[in-house]
């Protein structure tokens, strides 16, 4: 199994947390940079949008995180792949219906 980790890099906190869980859990992951779009100027986002979107940027960021972690499987060539941002949880022995 192959795990992408979604993180804001700079956000070493949130970073750790999630990286500790994912080793204890003995899988191979990845680390896949989450997008900041707090920090961008209006007309970024409004580029970055669909027309009449109501996104917030934080909305915007974590769709385009999580569609940059997509077109890497892709790239990869993966069959599928486990997508986790870094506050998730699991159970202590997580079924993935395998």
């Amino acid at each position: 199994m192959r795990a992408f980790l979604i993180s804001l890099p700079e956000d070493s906190t949130r970073r750790q947390s999630g990286l500790s869980k994912i080793r204890a859990a003995g899988i191979a992951y990845e680390i896949s940079d989450g997008v900041e779009a707090k920090k961008w100027t209006a007309d970024a986002l409004r580029q970055a949008c669909v027309p009449g979107s109501r996104l917030k940027p934080g909305e915007v960021g974590c769709y385009l995180a999580h569609l940059r972690t997509m077109q890497r499987i892709v790239e990869y060539d993966l069959p599928w792949a486990v997508v986790l941002e870094d506050d998730f949880c699991y159970e202590a022995e997580p079924d993935f219906g395998l």
